[in-house]
């Protein structure tokens, strides 16, 4: 796992870039279905790289009256500039898709969250357990 995350924390270029971010630009939420969804646009940053998203989640509140926003995204890290590992003379390749899931909950107390941010942790080969992301919400 540690050479693993060694090999994705070169291909995302962080050591130079240590953040993904998400910024909300503008949402809508539509309550009259069986479940609330909204409609999240706005920019997200891998490797320097910003493109446009748009992305379609579900909205629930939890017992403690925290608000949570759920959902799933693709994004493609060849359009972010970003050369997908090859190992083993191109017998193990990454595919150009990855599967973003999140889960980001809100509390009215807090304020508003308009950008989140996963910060690419270091490749310490001494530690193979090490943790791949460290996720926040401002």
């Amino acid at each position: 796992i540690g050479l693993m995350n060694r090999h994705l924390h070169e291909a995302l270029q962080g050591a130079r870039h240590p953040a993904i971010e998400f910024r909300l630009a503008t949402y809508e939420v539509d309550v009259m279905g069986p479940v609330p969804v909204a409609r999240l646009a706005g920019r997200v940053t891998i490797a320097g790289i910003e493109r446009p998203v748009t992305v379609a989640a579900a909205v629930r509140a939890d017992t403690l009256g925290a608000l949570h926003v759920r959902g799933s995204y693709d994004i493609r890290p060849t359009e972010f500039g970003i050369e997908l590992p090859r190992r083993f003379r191109g017998l193990i390749t990454v595919r150009d898709r990855i599967t973003v899931h999140f889960d980001v909950a809100l509390d009215a107390a807090d304020g508003a969250a308009d950008e989140i941010v996963t910060l690419l942790a270091q490749a310490n080969p001494s530690d193979p357990q090490m943790e791949s992301t460290h996720d926040s919400h401002r």
